[in-house]
């Protein structure tokens, strides 16, 4: 069975404005090249494997590969400049979803799709309203 593995480095964004806001055009390119040359590494890897690459820009990499092969294709995942998170699912939406949660729960993690207890679920939503989703779930039960 095929699985779907969605990838994103982590505060990529930032640290590019960081550079930015030095006005060192070189620090900004070499960042940015350097992390683009990493992830096409990681994609020609994948696809050396086995995987089907759907998307391969910046900081982010999505593709399809057989869900035994999937722990040998992360560990494959090399790059000096970002940590990463990725989120793993059945369909292109689970992976999506899991990799929110990843970034959501703070980062530099691996997620994966629960058929029983889909992990998005247990999402905790601090903000103006102090709920969380499992007081949710009991209302509409």
């Amino acid at each position: 069975m095929s699985i779907y593995i969605a990838l994103d480095g982590d505060n990529v964004g930032t640290k590019l404005s960081a550079l930015i806001a030095e006005g060192n055009d070189e620090l900004v390119s070499a960042f940015a090249r350097g992390v683009a040359n990493d992830m096409q590494s990681y994609a020609n890897a994948i696809e050396g494997i086995g995987g089907r690459i759907l998307l391969c820009s910046g900081d982010s990499v999505l593709y399809t590969i057989e869900e035994s092969k999937a722990t040998e294709a992360i560990a494959l995942l090399e790059c000096t400049y970002c940590t990463f998170t990725i989120g793993v699912g059945r369909t292109i939406q689970e992976a999506h979803l899991c990799l929110n949660y990843g970034k959501f729960l703070g980062k530099n993690c691996v997620h994966t799709w629960k058929c029983q207890h889909p992990s998005w679920w247990q999402f905790k939503f601090i903000g103006f309203f102090q709920f969380t989703a499992k007081a949710v779930v009991k209302y509409w039960k």
